[in-house]
């Protein structure tokens, strides 16, 4: 397991996995009383199986690195109308608003 630090005094612990499809993480960040206090994500079973159409979208929206979950939809990103149209001619889609979950357009990406 990586251990990554940052200011601020936050560890972030990840999975070496695939960023898309691994196992939920788990943040923990140390308060400067010395208390712990622990954030779990939002549910990621929706995506399984879809990574590489989850990983295209987020290449389009040009955020291939970001940390995405059940809940994580377009609006999340701040997009430009411009970057929204460039996406959907990339994908081959359009999208239907900025609140579509990510893995809505992902299932319709694999049933084209």
């Amino acid at each position: 397991m990586r251990q990554k630090k940052n200011p601020g005094n936050w560890k972030i612990h990840s999975h070496d996995q695939c960023g898309i499809c691994s196992k939920p993480r788990t943040y923990k960040a140390k308060a400067m009383e010395k208390e712990t206090r622990q954030f779990e994500s939002a549910p990621r079973d929706r995506m399984e199986g879809l990574c590489i159409e989850l990983a295209a979208i987020l290449v389009a929206i040009g955020h291939p690195e970001a940390y995405i979950t059940d809940e994580s939809s377009l609006g999340d990103f701040a997009l430009e109308p411009l970057e929204y149209a460039l996406a959907e001619e990339e994908l081959g889609i359009q999208f239907k608003s900025d609140h579509e979950l990510l893995v809505d357009i992902a299932e319709r990406l694999r049933s084209r």
